[in-house]
């Protein structure tokens, strides 16, 4: 196992790399997921390819990020609580940043998904 001898993560510089992570990891797939809400509300017979181009050509590329700026905020929320409670209950841990065991990785984790949790719910909702 390898060991790190950095010194512990800031938990800012963790919530903000958790709420940059959340808010642009949404940008790639976005599309997919606009595709698959035409897909359903579209006749049968009609393949998405078709669906797709028809978009881009009568209302544009940005049809495909159309509703995408409130799963970006509510994702960036979410991932930025994920890590800052998880920074913040490792360093309460180790604060010398040694490797942790176990069931200490098992009480970081599940300290992190409960204080998410607050956020979490009534985002995904």
């Amino acid at each position: 196992m390898a060991t790190n001898n950095a010194a512990p993560a800031k938990p800012h510089i963790e919530l903000f790399a958790g709420t940059f992570a959340g808010t642009f990891g949404i940008v790639p797939f976005y599309p997919l997921d606009t595709l698959k809400s035409r897909l359903q509300t579209t006749s049968p017979s009609t393949p998405p390819l078709r669906i797709l181009t028809n978009m881009i050509q009568q209302e544009g590329l940005t049809s495909l990020y159309r509703g995408c700026l409130s799963p970006m905020l509510g994702y960036g929320l979410i991932n930025g609580s994920v890590f800052l409670s998880r920074s913040f209950t490792r360093n309460l841990i180790a604060p010398s940043n040694r490797p942790l065991t176990f069931p200490e990785e098992i009480i970081v984790g599940a300290s992190a998904g409960f204080w998410s949790s607050f956020i979490r719910a009534p985002v995904e909702r």
